[in-house]
């Protein structure tokens, strides 16, 4: 008997000890994760003309910090920014020089792209807007307090693109501590570009765009820092797969998706598991991630306190368990009586489990009814106190007045008169006296 009651207490105990683990067995609340990265693609292209210096000024009045471009290389070897490999989409090559077809940017000299309208096929506000040097681009994206995401386009068409364009990041001062520690990340489709511009610049951060096989994920973490997918094709298993992998700085690797711009998409994937997003509606898609990131806050808060208040629902349930057992290990042992035989009604042991639990609950409501009873006393006795210390704050004054009534009354000719012999006034008890009682 004493052992299985024994039994009882250490388990009511373990309980109790176990509260702060079992507390999260309620329920799964995931964690909040920040506010995910929004990289405006190609500048901020719903509001200008993409990769323009009017671009990223656009998407600086937006807010939007982080900015996508392109770099290609003109047939005199200049490097600049533009995402096709012809000038036909977003220039007036074709008109200003009719004969040139097909307008491909390695058959043009610099001089010859600076001439060029890349503003009006957008719009007739943006006339006149040009081709920017990537020399121009960098000292505007740092002028405005920008960050870049800079991708090397088409590298096997231009050979040794990577070396010179490692040598202009560095002659430009994009190479130093600063940029390369959170303001600088090179991308390309490329992986084996990608591979040599970390060994010319290992403290660079660098991406690889498309979606490798996850068993080449950790050969490639060798070289890379970030995973920079198709976003039509991203799941929370391949998100999964990605952040398993620590990549050459030692984190794990970070994965971005593109293109992005519906909002309800965007707060999708970062509930998959994206850390970042490339969109042409940058602001859009932030303020919905934002709004999404609050609202995952409240649920969080909310989830928390409903944990809180269950574990202290069972905290109380356990408390009753070790008191029941307490009280059973203390009290006296019945006399014995013999053995009776048992009724044919009588229940087996192994159908008592639930009488056992009846008789938890109901101790677990004694003791909330006692802990209330010693609740309601105490606060009655500070009542009382409150009471008694007023009363004892009650003047001496009003004592000494009543006296000396009470003297000069009996000491008023008429009272001498009829009683020759003055008897003394029989005391009279002080009013704090009656209050404290």
């Amino acid at each position: 008997m004493r052992i299985r009651l024994f039994a009882v207490l250490s388990g009511a105990v373990l309980a109790l000890s176990a509260l702060p683990l079992s507390a999260a067995s309620f329920g799964h609340v995931s964690a909040v994760r920040p506010v995910v990265l929004t990289i405006g693609h190609r500048g901020a292209p719903a509001h200008a003309p993409e990769n323009t210096l009017a671009s990223i000024d656009a998407a600086r009045r937006l807010g939007v910090t982080w900015v996508e471009n392109d770099v290609q290389r003109t047939k005199d070897g200049r490097l600049i920014v533009m995402h096709d490999a012809t000038l036909v989409r977003t220039t007036d090559a074709r008109r200003r020089y009719p004969g040139r077809s097909p307008w491909r940017i390695a058959d043009f000299t610099l001089a010859d792209i600076e001439r060029l309208d890349a503003g009006s096929w957008y719009d007739k506000r943006f006339a006149g807007e040009r081709v920017p040097t990537l020399d121009a681009y960098l000292r505007r994206v740092d002028h405005n307090r920008q960050d870049l995401l800079l991708e090397i386009k088409d590298p096997r068409r231009y050979p040794g693109m990577v070396e010179q364009l490692a040598a202009r990041l560095r002659a430009d001062g994009w190479l130093d501590r600063a940029h390369q520690h959170g303001r600088l990340m090179v991308q390309s489709f490329d992986a084996g570009a990608v591979k040599r511009f970390h060994r010319l610049s290992p403290a660079t951060v660098t991406g690889l765009l498309g979606n490798p096989p996850r068993r080449d994920l950790a050969a490639d973490a060798g070289w890379l820092d970030s995973v920079n997918a198709d976003a039509a094709h991203l799941t929370r298993s391949y998100a999964d797969a990605v952040h398993a992998v620590r990549g050459d700085h030692g984190v794990p690797l970070r994965l971005y998706a593109w293109t992005v711009d519906d909002p309800d998409r965007a707060v999708a994937l970062a509930g998959l598991g994206a850390d970042g997003v490339i969109t042409d509606r940058a602001d859009v898609v932030r303020a919905a991630l934002a709004r999404a990131a609050r609202t995952a806050r409240s649920r969080a808060a909310v989830a928390a306190h409903a944990v809180r208040s269950r574990s202290a629902a069972h905290a109380t349930v356990a408390e009753a368990s070790v008191a029941e057992a307490a009280d059973a290990l203390v009290a006296p042992a019945p006399r014995t009586r013999p053995a009776a035989a048992p009724a044919a009604h009588a229940v087996p042991a192994a159908r008592s489990a639930p009488a056992r639990r009846a008789r938890v609950r109901r101790a677990a409501a004694r003791h909330a009814s006692l802990r209330s009873a010693r609740t309601h006393r105490s606060a009655a006795s500070r009542s009382a106190g409150t009471r008694q210390s007023a009363a004892h704050r009650t003047p001496a004054r009003h004592v000494s007045l009543r006296s000396a009534r009470v003297h000069h009354f009996a000491d008023h000719p008429a009272h001498r008169n009829s009683n020759p012999t003055p008897r003394t006034p029989a005391p009279t008890r002080p009013r704090y006296v009656a209050a404290a009682r």
